[in-house]
């Protein structure tokens, strides 16, 4: 007996407020994309003026309903723009299909026990959610998010689905170009490669999960510091660096990923030695400071630079 009030109360709930359980949903997907710009919008323009419009009536564009409540929606090759509600709350959709369209922004969450998700071809970024694991076990089921700009690495929960019921490919900027097939949950993705889209060398995935020209071997920032004398530059890595800080320096090595260096360039301090007063000097006499023997000549001032002593030792001029 109580089954049969409950059942009731709902009944009447859903005739005196005349609208749809999940109009609100749909109005959503229909103004975050743009919808009175889509290719054909019939059904879904009159129900945003209309709250009581049922989108099982049959006149709403894609909608696919069974006993009242919806299963379906096919809005592909439609012209949606903008983004998708980031959770699409129609706890019956088995079906949601948008390949084909402008769609940016990251993959929503459904709440429904989908069986064909098809989001390809559009603009979609970010990584692929983890929630999607929860749909591997579907056997005919059919996943597609090829041709977006997704990135981020792959999660082992991928290698549950069936391959042929979850499609990537193309994603540049994921491994191996969006191929899950290619990914081996025991080899690190870290150095696969991948396209960031700018075309300055070869790119692979860094320790972020990120795409770029090439991958730290780790985390860690080398730290080093090189002391040159006055006027001369220091050799790194066949670049030469005069006086001053360097930041984030990359060296490429053959691992295909790269050493990040943070490079400190010094002066050795100047020492000058006032040597008193003038000398005399007889003609055809020399006079030596340091190691080198300067010839004598009326009024001339010279002037003398050499090594610290340190490991680095400049070379005397006079």
């Amino acid at each position: 007996m109580k089954y049969i009030i409950t059942f009731t109360i709902l009944v009447l709930t859903f005739s005196v407020n005349g609208q749809h359980p999940y109009y609100a949903e749909l109005k959503k997907i229909y103004l975050s994309t743009n919808g009175d710009n889509w290719t054909d919008n019939s059904g879904w323009k009159a129900g945003m003026n209309n709250p009581n419009s049922d989108p099982c009536n049959g006149s709403w564009n894609g909608i696919t309903c069974q006993s009242g409540v919806i299963i379906f929606i096919d809005l592909s090759n439609n012209n949606l723009t903008g983004t998708l509600p980031s959770e699409i709350k129609i706890p019956t959709l088995k079906w949601f299909k948008a390949q084909k369209n402008k769609i940016t922004g990251e993959i929503p969450l459904f709440t429904g026990p989908l069986t064909q998700l098809n989001l390809s071809n559009n603009k979609l970024t970010g990584p692929l959610p983890d929630y999607l694991s929860k749909f591997s076990g579907v056997q005919n089921g059919s996943f597609l998010f090829g041709n977006n700009d997704l990135s981020g690495c792959f999660s082992p929960w991928i290698k549950n689905f069936v391959p042929t019921t979850i499609g990537t490919d193309p994603n540049p900027k994921m491994p191996y170009l969006g191929k899950h097939s290619q990914y081996n949950p025991s080899i690190s993705q870290i150095g696969a490669p991948c396209n960031d889209g700018i075309f300055n060398g070869s790119d692979f995935i860094n320790a972020d999960c990120t795409c770029h020209d090439a991958a730290p071997c780790e985390d860690v920032i080398a730290n080093r510091t090189y002391s040159v004398c006055f006027g001369m530059k220091y050799k790194f890595y066949d670049t030469f660096y005069s006086e001053g800080i360097y930041n984030n320096i990359r060296i490429t090595n053959s691992s295909n990923c790269d050493t990040l260096f943070n490079l400190t360039i010094k002066n050795h301090p100047e020492i000058i030695f006032d040597l008193g007063a003038d000398k005399d000097v007889c003609p055809n006499t020399p006079i030596q400071i340091g190691i080198n023997p300067l010839p004598p000549a009326q009024g001339i001032t010279y002037s003398y630079n050499w090594s610290n002593g340190g490991l680095d030792h400049c070379k005397p001029s006079a």
